[in-house]
């Protein structure tokens, strides 16, 4: 080998090594670079002429496995989905049903102050200050469900307006990641740029769950799990509009994605008349109740995406938030049942009147006959207690309300009068005065009478027939949201109208009792323990409750649900971090390998060095032989 060829690979040894070195060095440097991964310095012979003529340096390459690549993308998608997931349960848990130790809020410690207060009334009828507080506290029960019903309208309007941020943060991912790809293509794929693209590839699977292809130009392409494109030459848009004032009869828009050319490039707004691929429906909710069909709002929510925090936020603000609506809909809906089915059952002291009901009864009236059975009475009392009208009323006669009215009005003799609102459908008994101008006073009997309904939810009960009317109802809607109740207006301003007497007969003649008659009032403090049917609400199966068991169920059900949603963030959170530290294993720097490389390496500059020495001091002693 001529001294030139020897300088020649000494050189090219030379170079390679210092290049070893800063490969190595930089490995070094970012060893707890998060998303760095460790590169290695790659060498080949340099051939010319079928001879080696020392060593070229090759392109450095990354170390990765590119399966535990993608299963990590596919993990963090996961682990985005329940993290939301859990954090929605846990507001829920401290928004709705208090944190542990707020023993003085809740459903259910309104629940428990109301059962006391009442039990109170029952022993002391006459109380006026017990009274005022049983009604405070059924109007503070409602007032805490109506409450706690806004709140989750809020978490969801909270979760609708995160929907619109998650889908901007992902238009930002994915231009990001088409300058990656622009910048690869150009530069032949530089480790460095490789890195930086797993990285946004990462950030991007934590939002929604995707899928790459790599191309034959470097690039990558990004499809949801679903298939949809989202990056392929260009990126893709995705819009969505959140609500201005999320109600549960306000549709909801989808999201959709639009190519970059149907948007603005400044505001990322469709063009007009663009068509975009519909990536999420729009719609309510993800499953309508049978009330809302029966309104004529159908159109259900649609998602196909399996994981990545934008899943997780659909899924609380069309799933789990509105199936908790309903439950608290559902509390509401069966303690005022059942306050109004104990309150009918009983009249106030003194007597009333008049009497008017809360129900459309001609709308609502069965129509088949087998549902409307047994007997009811309504008597009318003088001032001196003297019987002026004993109605039977025969349910088995009567195929509508107007029957029901006629038999009223056909026994009344004089007495009064009864008649349905054209408009309303509501039930109204007024009665006169006697001759010496004393008003006749009404009392009432429901006895065996029973009336079924089924109502738009779904829930089919049984009535008596002054509850079906609602004739004495204690709690009535409350006109000011959907779903909410309150105490009737007159019985909130004069709480001596709260029911506490019954009628009875003695040998058949109609009784009622006086002012300390607390009948109507035991049976008004053990209202909220007689069953009642209720629907499929969410996780809990319709089925014959107690307000009180159904607030515990609710209570316990939510709290489960948390603890599981937990549970599994917890444990996507342990299979991210196992999978970053096999990932880290394979790509990872070890300090201990990369200095035994700095010193091989350095040993091969030195050698080199070496080599071009005395490479250099046998030219010199050849010159000096011509010499």
């Amino acid at each position: 080998m001529s001294l030139s060829a020897t300088l020649g690979n000494a050189l090219s040894g030379l170079s390679a090594a210092q290049r070893a070195l800063s490969v190595t060095a930089n490995n070094v440097a970012n060893a707890n670079t998060e998303g760095y991964s460790r590169k290695v310095a790659n060498q080949g012979s340099r051939i010319v002429n079928g001879q080696s003529l020392g060593v070229q340096s090759l392109e450095p390459t990354r170390v990765v496995d590119h399966y535990l690549t993608g299963e990590l993308r596919r993990q963090e998608s996961s682990l985005g989905r329940h993290t939301v997931i859990a954090e929605t349960l846990q507001r829920i848990e401290r928004g709705v049903f208090g944190a542990p130790g707020d023993g003085d809020r809740g459903i259910a410690a309104h629940l428990g102050r109301l059962t006391a207060e009442l039990e109170q009334l029952a022993n002391e009828p006459e109380s006026r200050p017990l009274r005022t507080a049983v009604l405070g506290s059924i109007q503070d029960l409602f007032g805490q469900v109506g409450n706690d019903a806004a709140t989750v309208q809020e978490l969801r309007g909270d979760a609708d307006r995160r929907v619109a941020e998650t889908v901007q943060a992902i238009n930002n991912d994915l231009q990001d990641l088409h300058q990656l790809n622009q910048e690869i293509s150009r530069s032949g794929g530089t480790p460095d740029l490789l890195d930086r693209r797993d990285a946004a590839l990462q950030e991007l699977a934590q939002k929604i769950d995707i899928t790459t292809f790599r191309q034959d130009n470097g690039q990558i392409a990004v499809h949801t799990s679903g298939g949809h494109a989202l990056l392929e030459q260009t990126p893709r848009v995705l819009h969505y509009k959140p609500a201005s004032n999320l109600d549960a009869n306000v549709p909801l828009g989808p999201i959709e994605i639009f190519m970059a050319s149907q948007v603005d490039p400044k505001t990322l707004t469709p063009l007009v008349n663009a068509q975009g691929q519909v990536l999420v429906s729009g719609g309510y909710r993800a499953t309508v109740t049978p009330e809302m069909i029966a309104q004529g709002f159908t159109q259900e929510i649609v998602s196909p995406l399996g994981g990545g925090s934008l899943q997780g936020l659909i899924e609380a603000r069309d799933r789990i938030l509105p199936e908790l609506g309903d439950q608290l809909a559902e509390v509401a809906e069966l303690a005022a049942f059942s306050l109004n089915r104990a309150h009918n059952a009983a009249m106030p002291h003194p007597l009333p009147t008049t009497v008017t009901g809360t129900r459309d009864a001609v709308a609502d009236f069965p129509a088949d006959p087998a549902q409307s059975t047994g007997t009811a009475s309504l008597v009318v009392f003088a001032a001196d207690g003297t019987i002026a009208a004993d109605v039977q009323i025969d349910l088995a006669a009567a195929t509508s309300a107007a029957d029901i009215v006629a038999q009223i009005n056909g026994q009344l003799a004089g007495t009064g009068a009864a008649q349905l609102d054209p408009a309303t459908g509501e039930l109204s008994i007024t009665l006169g005065t006697d001759a010496a101008g004393e008003p006749w006073r009404l009392a009432w009997d429901e006895a065996d009478s029973r009336i079924t309904v089924t109502d738009a939810a779904g829930r089919e009960r049984d009535f008596g027939l002054v509850h079906f009317f609602g004739l004495n109802d204690l709690v009535v809607a409350d006109g000011t949201r959907r779903g909410a109740f309150k105490v009737r207006d007159d019985i909130a301003a004069d709480s001596r109208r709260l029911a506490n007497v019954e009628l009875t007969r003695e040998a058949g003649v109609p009784v009622v009792g006086g002012v300390g008659d607390k009948r109507g009032l035991q049976r008004l403090a053990g209202a909220l323990d007689q069953e009642a049917m209720t629907i499929d609400r969410g996780g809990l199966p319709g089925s014959s409750t107690t307000v009180s068991r159904y607030v515990s169920d609710l209570t316990a059900q939510v709290g489960a649900q948390a603890k599981q949603a937990q549970n599994r963030e917890a444990a996507g959170r342990a299979m991210v971090e196992d999978l970053e530290f096999r990932k880290g294993a394979v790509s990872g720097v070890n300090l201990d390998e990369e200095l035994a490389k700095l010193v091989l390496y350095q040993q091969a500059y030195s050698v080199s060095a070496r080599l071009i020495s005395i490479t250099n001091d046998l030219f010199g002693e050849l010159v000096n032989m011509v010499r």
